[in-house]
């Protein structure tokens, strides 16, 4: 080959290669899968959002039910379980619920549209401390045993003044004392 027949391959290759640039300066789609700029994105529409981790392990769902009336966010541990879950139930009243480690309830707060409440459990999944507040007869604050029976019920009675009531260890109201008018 001579010096000639090298040039004219060499002016062959040079006009290719610019023409491949000009080609991909044109490209009017992004490609680039991992810019350095954020965009902004207004609005995603999905029925469920899962967020996981590199080895696929998710981590926070959102969704809508199936019956679209109702929707929650929960946080899921690496365990797997939820531990923690904002839920709107179908009356259209909202719920927060705190889990322990291993899924079981360990607080809770709602409302309905009788009125709201705070609830704590116990290990074993029964109700230890209940909380209500805006029911027809006012506020009370309930205590449970480990088996989950009643021990305490304070509140509001039907006459607008105080009510302390107390119960045995199977649920059986003992001592009630209410406040005269």
């Amino acid at each position: 080959m001579n010096l000639k027949q090298k040039f004219a391959y060499m002016a062959l290759g040079a006009i290719i290669a610019s023409f491949g640039y000009f080609i991909g300066t044109f490209n009017l789609q992004t490609t680039e899968a991992q810019r350095n700029t954020k965009e902004v994105i207004d609005e995603i529409v999905a029925r469920k959002i899962v967020v996981v981790n590199d080895a696929g392990t998710p981590f926070v769902i959102m969704d809508a039910a199936e019956d679209s009336d109702r929707g929650g966010v929960s946080l899921i541990n690496a365990a797997g379980e939820k531990v923690v879950a904002m839920e709107v139930f179908r009356n259209g009243a909202g719920g927060f619920v705190l889990n322990t480690k291993e899924g079981k309830p360990a607080f809770w707060v709602s409302s309905s549209g009788g009125g709201s409440g705070l609830s704590m459990f116990n290990e074993e999944e029964a109700l230890t401390v209940s909380i209500t507040g805006n029911d027809l007869e006012g506020g009370r604050i309930h205590t449970y045993n480990d088996a989950g029976k009643i021990l305490t019920a304070i509140g509001a009675g039907v006459d607008g003044n105080g009510v302390v009531k107390t119960y045995n260890k199977v649920g059986f109201q003992k001592v009630t004392g209410r406040l005269p008018r």
